[in-house]
């Protein structure tokens, strides 16, 4: 599968403060970011109109991932807007 590669990587010859650290993946950060806006609408969605998501945490991540997979797929194929 492909995560993108490091998102956040360290490498310790910058800084003798620094060990050096893949990071996350580029698709659980993606994934992190969808889920942020995911979750942000279906509160605003509660507040406005009085609803009750029915959705669950794993229905969430689910579409997350499959967000983070799309973006992954965009990018490797030099998509941009």
């Amino acid at each position: 599968m492909n995560d993108g590669g490091p998102a956040f990587p360290t490498d310790s010859s910058m800084s003798p403060f620094v060990t050096s650290s893949p990071g996350m993946s580029l698709r659980d950060w993606f994934a992190g970011q969808a889920l942020i806006g995911i979750t942000m609408s279906a509160s605003k969605l509660d507040a406005i109109v009085n609803y009750r998501s029915t959705g669950t945490a794993q229905e969430y991540t689910t579409i997350a991932y499959k967000l983070a997979d799309a973006m992954l797929a965009a990018r490797s194929k030099g998509e941009t807007l």
